[in-house]
């Protein structure tokens, strides 16, 4: 039967989004974001060393039952022996499962705090291409040196496929070679 984990009581996926449009409420909300998933981690932590605690507790507790029902039956019982019936109790199995749960809620929120860092990362760069223009109206390049109209259009679409080759170069292509032509025969002259 496969284990189910507890399910965590927030929507990660819709919190990573990122509305490129409204950046300055997103940089007001990344600070709180990071903190609530930060302390939800700590809490984790915390009741995943509860749990550990809970779980070395329940073990030293039927190593003594065990231990001390082998003396009274006066059976002599290697670790190995106290070892495997500690494991196979349901006391022990309950706070094994408990943890494992605990450790996978921390696991998760691990991943999430890395989550919103990346996000802050994201924002910071698309805070960059907003100050390079990168969203803004269509303007003139500085580089059609005041020009108007479609040779304008044309020089900026240049100017940008050329930068775009800078940073992402094509592998060159042979091009076809033309046909080999016959060489012309000279016409014959009259005389």
């Amino acid at each position: 039967m496969p284990q189910k984990y507890p399910k965590v009581e927030f929507d990660y996926a819709k919190a990573l989004e990122i509305d490129q449009f409204n950046l300055a409420l997103e940089w007001l909300a990344i600070p709180k974001q990071i903190i609530e998933v930060s302390e939800a981690l700590a809490q984790a932590i915390f009741d995943r060393n509860k749990a550990k605690e809970k779980l070395e507790v329940i073990q030293a507790q039927l190593d003594a039952v065990v231990r001390s029902a082998a003396q009274e039956a006066q059976e002599k019982v290697t670790e190995t022996v106290v070892k495997n019936r500690i494991i196979t109790s349901h006391e022990y199995a309950e706070g094994q499962r408990s943890l494992n749960e605990s450790d996978y809620v921390v696991d998760l929120l691990k991943s999430a705090v890395s989550a919103f860092h990346a996000k802050k990362l994201a924002l910071e760069n698309l805070v960059k291409l907003q100050g390079m223009k990168y969203y803004a109206e269509p303007y003139e390049p500085p580089e059609t040196d005041g020009k108007i109209g479609p040779t304008a259009v044309e020089q900026g679409r240049r100017i940008a496929t050329e930068k775009l080759r800078e940073v992402m170069p094509t592998p060159e292509v042979e091009k076809p070679k033309p046909p080999v032509r016959p060489p012309a025969r000279p016409l014959p002259r009259k005389s």
